[in-house]
């Protein structure tokens, strides 16, 4: 108790409770960093996507780019480099994409994953308050630059060394584009979603529905340039190599991790586990025509892409992009981001949803980890595994059916 004899913290507004949980959470991202660090799970658990990125720049730099899909080669790197690694990770991205790989990998894996780490903080810290600057007449205060930083995408993607920050660029451009009346520059910014092809799934049929045919001709001049380019590195066969290997994630691979996704594939696995596949495959199937069902109510009127009725529809279209992805980890919910952010911007934006965003997939993930080192330990059941993952992935596509509804209730209420 407090001189006073009250109990600490009894006269917090909700503001006060909200702080106290984002310093909780940040004090939990740097402990689990930490104890990573002490239990030396680098590449298998900390920077484990980054260091499948750095395998293939070093397979790049030492057997040139005809070999970056070569599962062998970059199997027998990491194995020597990372031996806990127990299957071979490979690089799903276009050959351009791979470049700077290829410098990174001139350094070691480890102090190249901290330059790597310093360099993404920087872009995405320097990217959120430049667009909270472009799409608010009053200046978004350093809390809500906190927020996004501690919501789980964001967390993820550093703490494993993945590439969605550019995903959330190039999105924030195509829209600064766009609600400019610059069509054919928001195409060519679009076309860097090819870093992640599943991104486009619905934004291109959105765009051929609404017959905004200069910003597809943005899209396919700079999608060309980029193919053209990663053709000029690894050739017709090399390409012909990613395609097989882009069928092999469709398929599935040991290193996917489709129990912890966000999407109606992550739960037809977990409920095929449970029940019979036959009903785990019906629940994609329903689940995935309804989400195409819920954007085309979105898509089918005609919208105006100047105002908040684009935008709106877009972060709709997002969120369905991430439930019904084949491949679609947490981390790729980045691509929310720049709509949170104007939408919070022109006061459109419930707090609800904010919050929700922050604080339900970061609270469940931390709830998460402590049973998982719980069961590690075995004072839980290691039989709570399957559990504990579909948790992780199901607080993300909880979130994005709701961010998907209260945009088609928007639109039904307020005809925006």
């Amino acid at each position: 108790m407090n001189r006073a004899g009250k109990l600490p913290f009894q006269r917090m507004d909700s503001t006060g409770w909200q702080n106290l949980a984002l310093a909780g959470l940040l004090i939990f991202y740097l402990i689990q960093i930490c104890f990573d660090l002490f239990w030396h799970t680098t590449c298998g658990h900390l920077a484990i996507d980054y260091c499948a990125f750095w395998s293939t720049g070093k397979v790049a730099n030492t057997n040139g780019f005809g070999a970056v899909y070569n599962l062998q080669l970059i199997g027998k790197v990491q194995k020597t480099t990372f031996p806990n690694l127990t299957a071979t990770t490979p690089t799903p991205f276009l050959p351009v994409f791979i470049i700077p790989f290829q410098s990174l990998a001139l350094l070691d894996v480890y102090s190249s994953f901290w330059i790597w780490t310093i360099l993404n903080l920087i872009l995405i810290i320097s990217y959120l308050y430049y667009l909270s600057t472009q799409w608010s007449d009053r200046s978004f205060s350093m809390r809500f630059i906190l927020m996004m930083l501690i919501s789980l995408p964001i967390f993820i993607n550093i703490f494993t060394g993945q590439v969605n920050a550019w995903l959330m660029i190039c999105l924030g451009e195509f829209m600064r584009a766009i609600l400019a009346g610059k069509k054919i520059k928001a195409g060519l910014w679009l076309g860097g979603l090819l870093l992640k092809p599943q991104t486009l799934v619905l934004i291109v049929p959105f765009l051929l529905i609404q017959r905004t045919y200069k910003v597809l001709a943005g899209w396919v001049t700079s999608s060309i340039v980029l193919m053209g380019v990663s053709l000029a590195l690894v050739g017709s066969n090399g390409l012909q190599k990613l395609v097989g290997l882009w069928l092999g994630y469709v398929g599935g691979l040991p290193t996917n991790d489709v129990e912890i996704m966000m999407n109606w594939r992550m739960l037809g696995l977990h409920l095929s586990s449970i029940t019979f596949p036959i009903f785990g495959w019906i629940v994609v199937g329903l689940g995935s025509i309804s989400t195409l069902l819920a954007t085309a109510y979105l898509c089918y009127r005609q919208i105006d892409f100047h105002t908040k009725s684009f935008v709106m529809v877009l972060f709709g279209l997002l969120a369905a992009t991430d439930l019904f992805a084949w491949h679609s980890h947490i981390h790729m919910a980045m691509i929310l981001i720049p709509p949170i952010i104007y939408l919070k911007g022109q006061n459109q934006l419930p707090d609800d949803i904010l919050n929700t965003w922050v604080f339900l997939p970061a609270g469940v993930y931390t709830i998460v980890f402590i049973l998982a080192s719980l069961t590690s330990v075995n004072i839980l059941p290691a039989s709570l595994n399957g559990a504990l993952n579909f948790l992780r992935g199901a607080s993300e596509f909880g979130l994005n059916i709701y961010i998907l509804s209260w945009v088609i209730n928007s639109f039904r209420k307020h005809n925006v």
